[in-house]
């Protein structure tokens, strides 16, 4: 027997609908006015939100994936090459090689950033490049599309590909030829260019150039090479202290930083080395600050000090520098900025040209936020501006 609704009930019907929603609504914009969820990285996101964000996340780049179109010589040993040596300056921080274990910015990040093998097993080609060229909100992960040829970009995923199945020795052994095959032969030397050296078609060295045994030789008598940019200017001394009587009152922001404070604390840190100015470098370089260029690292500010930053500070001071472009992002204790520059010289009878490609990685130090990790590449400009 079929009945029907009366007026009332229909009223009663549309009224407890009505409630209902208003009542959702009212809840849904309690949880972000009132500040009840947390948003620490500290804190793992409930089920049913992790759930939401990780779908969304998938479904998103599954989407857009499917419109890129994936070149047939992306994996070619000439790309790997070149995206094994760029891994290995930029990437490596956050997405743990095989064999080594989390970096403090890996572990402090949420969602936890996946490791080299996860990302190679777990997402095609496609979603791989989509990823890197734009990257992913809310997650630390920056787009080095705006800052980085396609080409390079292909070479990370191509890395990626030849990654299936790899171990430690396997990566540190393609790292490794990478940075002899590229530094050699492909006049594309993604070196800083402060000082070091330059190759033979203008391209600038970056800071730290490594022998066979990994060391880093900058003397100009004892490494072979035709150092003729002139003598490194002279540093301003530095106590070897705790550094507790240094005037940190230049950079005070706290929480939360703005954007433009993360750039303010780059220009500073570049101003810094163009003027010589040893005891303003240390001001903004953390303690253990990581820096890393051609598959080398220094892995304290006294390392540095001891070996590249004179040079550094030689040629930038020479240098005129032609800012291209510039991406930053900010989550927490967090920061990164991404700038690219044209650098140009002239070193003796060598004419230097290149882009440049400095990223920053800033943490907070008690109150005071300071560069933690400094990776440097570049390239022969080719006529770009």
């Amino acid at each position: 027997m079929i009945t029907t609704m009366g007026g009332t009930d229909m009223k009663r019907f549309v009224l407890g609908a009505v409630t209902a929603i208003i009542g959702v609504g009212v809840i849904a914009l309690a949880v972000p006015l009132t500040g009840l969820y947390n948003v620490a990285a500290t804190e793992r996101d409930v089920g049913p939100v992790a759930w939401l964000l990780h779908t969304t996340y998938h479904q998103s780049v599954q989407r857009r994936a499917r419109d890129v179109d994936v070149p047939a010589d992306y994996a070619s040993d000439a790309s790997v090459l070149i995206g094994a040596r760029n891994f290995d300056a930029m990437c490596s921080t956050c997405h743990t090689p095989p064999g080594l274990g989390d970096t403090p910015v890996a572990t402090g990040l949420n969602p936890q950033p996946p490791a080299l093998l996860d990302i190679a097993d777990h997402s095609t080609p496609a979603e791989q490049f989509w990823v890197i060229d734009n990257g992913v909100r809310m997650t630390g992960m920056p787009a080095f599309g705006p800052t980085h040829e396609s080409s390079e970009l292909w070479g990370l995923v191509g890395f990626l590909q030849a990654m299936k199945g790899a171990d430690a020795n396997t990566y540190r052994s393609l790292v490794t030829r990478a940075g002899k095959v590229l530094d050699a032969d492909d006049g594309h030397d993604h070196r800083h260019g402060p000082g070091d050296d330059s190759s033979d078609d203008g391209s600038a060295a970056d800071a730290p150039a490594t022998d066979g045994d990994g060391d880093h030789p900058h003397s100009d008598t004892d490494d072979g090479h035709a150092h003729d940019h002139g003598s490194p200017p002279p540093t301003r001394e530095t106590p070897k202290d705790d550094h507790s009587d240094h005037d940190h009152s230049h950079a005070e922001p706290t929480k939360p930083l703005a954007r433009n404070d993360a750039e303010a604390l780059a220009n500073e840190f570049y101003d810094a080395l163009a003027d010589g100015d040893e005891v303003a470098v240390r001001r903004v370089l953390a303690d253990q600050v990581l820096i890393f260029e051609s598959g080398g690292v220094e892995s304290s500010m006294d390392e540095y000090a001891g070996h590249h930053m004179p040079s550094d500070m030689a040629f930038l001071q020479q240098a005129k520098r032609e800012p291209l472009s510039r991406s930053s992002d900010i989550q927490d204790d967090r920061a990164w900025v991404a700038t690219r520059s044209r650098l140009t010289a002239q070193l003796g009878d060598r004419a230097i040209d290149v882009i440049s490609t400095e990223t920053l990685v800033m943490h907070r130090d008690a109150e005071q936020w300071r560069i933690a990790h400094v990776h440097w590449s570049s390239g022969k400009a080719n006529g770009e501006h």
